[in-house]
């Protein structure tokens, strides 16, 4: 490569809370000389290429991987300029594709070994006084000059590449370099990716510890999922699990233990994709709000539609049940009905489409009818909640509506909640769905409430196991999650993510109820002693377990030892809380995180937190409590609650990335790194530990990342880094 390409960079690359990009465009420098390095984002982030579009199609057959790449490239400069292409391969990729047509004319690469990837690589760091490539040492690279590139015009890409996935235990696993958000301060316009798995053995699931993937299980042998994300701006590898399982129920475990500690672990479940013979009948209730508020924004109408799809959509077997509620509580009959009732289903139907919306909000005894109504416990009942106001009639008193409830509700039942629109009181759904074993979800004003229900009723369409336990013997598990195991669907699948103290064998053991009998699944699998390669295992458990402990303090209020709790995991798996929200400084953010972006970060750290109540002892101050009251109610309410359910499901979501929780706090392998306005330190580290300096950029800085592969990905954090390998701390230093 020559010299003069390498003396600026503009590292161009669109990425998303789930995108990719990690391709580099080197531009040709300005006429300006370059500054001295500084711990922030340098100006050359402003001489970036925009990436406008891009979309990632991965295709997995038996294990090989075929993985498309299409990205628009924008050059947002008042000048042509040229450049260079660099694009990291790993586990020995093969690319089969390269398309990059400007002014008609194709644009030829090259492929380069190891030896010389990382040749390049130093000398860019070296000369750019910017470490942001030094994770990818140890890579091989794709090389292709890139010119002309017009100004203010765009380059279209097309590469694809394929590679045989590692195969351990049962479980292929695919990454995708995301992690570039440190390249370019843009985020991207808009991002696609999509998944295809095939496999001659049972797929038993396919499952992103990484990125919250729409999974769709086509038959047993064939799985598709997606991702779509806009104005976004990834920080972490897109990881993807492929199962390999049994015909009928299957299970898959990953795990990860370093240095003598305890194990992490991850479960995937799934029942096959339809039903062996008769499909399990269930119960199902829709319980509707048709409150005057309803009016609004057609919320009614779109009701309608879905409660008459969802009625359409019932099995044969299946009974069900319909009550709409305002001042009072209404039922289409006074107990369940069968769906095979051809003439009754129709009818039911025809009473939805005649529904209306006046009067007040009398949640208290829709509950109750709807509870009631409920089926003997001999096959699971399902009662969906859907309102989009608070109690006007009745009891209003959150507590009491929910202790109500779990006392009403019979053995089987599942309770499933849809908020719609901000006047809803979220800590109550949230409760009713958590103390009755089903799930909550929400509605924005303008969102599809049509396709939130449809969408919801789908996930429950075909029950495959009821009333689910798991135990795990011999290999000591402890802190695992989900707490309460739920039901098992047709097409879906169940994660369980927790902690072991002892390695070896393992037997797992999967009980529930399917058509009125008993069942039970054992399989055999193996605790790691020691394996360190899936390491974002530590913190998917502890996201999920700080999302489980804050909707305890949400839900229940605060204890000492819970929040104690939460911000011990929060600093050792870089998880930004509510509780360690003063790592945000709004003065000086953390690379690459604008000021306005730190301060919706706060803001929503502050909803997170506002949405706790009071323990006892603070009941006292009673402005607090009114300000704590009506943080349950509402947007902020709603956005606490989507979040801290992200975090259960262990994701971060779109919205707490993009306001720059992520850049704030960065996790590099199985370790976090907080960014304390001048350095990035990693956690564990304090001021009464040594520190080993290392000059940055010297002959020693290099040597390191050479020979250790953590240390290179900690030092590509920035200019000035705390870090850690062999119990020794090195700081490194301008």
């Amino acid at each position: 490569m020559n010299a003069s390409k390498l003396r600026a960079i503009a590292l161009a690359v669109g990425l998303a809370a789930a995108a990719w990009a990690n391709g580099v465009i080197i531009i040709e420098p300005p006429p300006h000389p370059i500054p001295r390095p500084r711990p922030g984002p340098t100006p050359w982030r402003d001489m970036t290429l925009e990436v406008r579009r891009a979309s990632l199609c991965v295709r997995i057959v038996d294990g090989t991987a075929t993985t498309e790449i299409d990205e628009v490239f924008r050059n947002p400069h008042g000048r042509q300029v040229e450049g260079t292409f660099l694009l990291p391969l790993f586990n020995d990729a093969a690319l089969s594709k390269f398309s990059m047509w400007i002014d008609g004319k194709e644009m030829k690469g090259e492929l380069l070994d190891q030896g010389q990837a990382s040749r390049i690589y130093e000398d860019i760091v070296r000369r750019m006084q910017d470490p942001a490539l030094l994770e990818y040492a140890g890579s091989r690279l794709f090389k292709a000059r890139v010119f002309p590139i017009p100004a203010n015009g765009e380059v279209r890409l097309k590469l694809a590449y394929t590679e045989v996935l590692p195969f351990d235990g049962g479980v292929w696993t695919y990454r995708y370099a995301l992690n570039t958000n440190k390249f370019s301060p843009r985020p991207l316009e808009s991002c696609v990716i999509s998944v295809e798995a095939r496999s001659k053995q049972a797929l038993s699931a396919v499952y992103s510890p990484s990125h919250a993937l729409d999974v769709q299980k086509k038959d047993d042998h064939w799985t598709v999922a997606s991702y779509e994300a806009k104005n976004v701006t990834p920080d972490k590898d897109f990881v993807l699990y492929a199962v390999a399982g049994r015909e009928g129920m299957g299970l898959s475990a990953v795990t990860y233990r370093s240095g003598g500690k305890d194990g992490y672990f991850l479960m995937m479940m799934a029942p096959p994709a339809s039903g062996d013979g008769k499909a399990m009948a269930k119960d199902v209730v829709f319980v509707i709000d048709t409150s005057g508020s309803m009016m609004e924004d057609k919320k009614i109408e779109q009701a309608r539609r879905a409660l008459a799809f969802c009625l359409k959509a019932l099995g044969p077997e299946d009974r069900f049940g319909v009550v709409d509620f305002s001042t009072v509580a209404r039922v289409f009959r006074p107990g369940l009905t069968a769906a095979a009732d051809k003439a009754a289903l129709e009818e039911a139907v025809q009473y939805v489409q005649k529904l209306e919306a006046r009067g007040g909000t009398n949640i208290e005894e829709a509950l109750a009818t709807a509870l009631k109504m409920a089926g003997s416990g001999d096959r699971p009942c399902y009662v969906l909640f859907v309102t989009d106001g608070l109690p006007t009639i009745g009891m209003d008193d959150p507590k009491g509506l929910s202790e109500k409830a779990r006392a009403q509700a019979g053995k089987g039942v599942r309770l499933f909640t849809l908020g719609v629109g901000h006047d809803v009181n979220a800590a109550l759904l949230d409760t009713l769905a958590e103390d009755n074993r089903g799930a909550r979800a929400y509605v924005a004003p303008g969102e599809d409430m049509e396709q939130k229900l449809s969408s919801l009723y789908a996930k429950i369409a075909h029950p495959a196991l009821s009333n689910v336990t798991l135990t795990v013997d011999k290999a000591d598990v402890y802190d695992v999650f989900p707490r309460t195991m739920p039901d098992l669907f047709h097409g879906a699948q169940l994660v369980v993510a927790g902690r072991y103290r002892r390695p070896g064998p393992g037997l797992v053991t999967l009980r529930g109820e399917a058509h009125g009998k008993e069942r039970s699944f054992v399989f055999e699998t193996v605790f790691a002693e020691n394996d360190a390669k899936a390491e974002n295992l530590p913190r998917l458990w502890a996201l999920r377990k700080v999302g489980f402990l804050l909707d305890e303090i949400r839900l229940r209020g605060m204890k000492p030892e819970l929040r104690e709790e939460v911000v011990r995991l929060s600093l050792e798996h870089g998880i930004l809380t509510p509780y360690t929200a003063y790592l945000v400084t709004e003065d000086r953010p953390a690379p690459g995180v604008r000021r306005r972006e730190a301060v919706a970060l706060r803001n929503t750290m502050e909803m997170m937190r506002m949405a706790a109540p009071s323990s006892p002892m603070s009941a006292a101050d009673g402005a607090m409590l009114a300000k704590e009251a009506k943080a349950q109610v509402g947007g902020g309410a709603i956005a606490a609650s989507k979040q801290i359910q992200a975090m259960r499901e262990g994701e971060v979501s779109d919205t707490f990335a993009a306001a720059g929780g992520q850049s704030q706090m960065r996790q590099v392998g199985d370790r976090s790194f907080y960014f304390d306005g001048e350095r990035w330190i990693v956690s564990g580290w304090d001021k009464d530990k040594a520190t080993r300096k290392v000059k940055y950029l010297s002959e020693e800085y290099f040597s390191l990342i050479r020979g250790d592969k953590r240390l290179a990905k900690a030092f590509a954090l920035g200019v000035k880094v705390i870090a850690e390998s062999e119990g020794v701390y090195y700081e490194v230093v301008e």
